[in-house]
């Protein structure tokens, strides 16, 4: 029999917002200034996700640190290999 691990969740909070005007995930917008990405990792851990990823930006990886995560960065001038980011327009 295999035995599976608890599953992680990886947040994709690497984008800039154009349309939004900003950062939406670390914009505050509940009570003490929860986030919505402090309600998806909240309601990620209770339903079982051991491990949380956030893949962002090194200009907003400050932001992640408060919530337990590892935070892995991405900049747009170094994408993985064979895959090229879109220009702004």
């Amino acid at each position: 029999m295999v035995r599976m691990s608890a599953p992680a969740l990886v947040i994709l909070a690497a984008g800039v917002g154009s349309r939004y005007g900003g950062p939406k995930q670390i914009e505050p917008l509940g009570p003490g200034g929860a986030t919505l990405l402090d309600y998806s990792v909240y309601d990620a851990r209770r339903t079982g996700f051991a491990k949380v990823v956030v893949v962002t930006r090194p200009e907003l990886a400050a932001a992640f640190e408060r919530l337990n995560a590892t935070v892995a960065l991405q900049r747009l001038e170094d994408p993985p290999m064979r895959c090229s980011p879109r220009r702004p327009r």
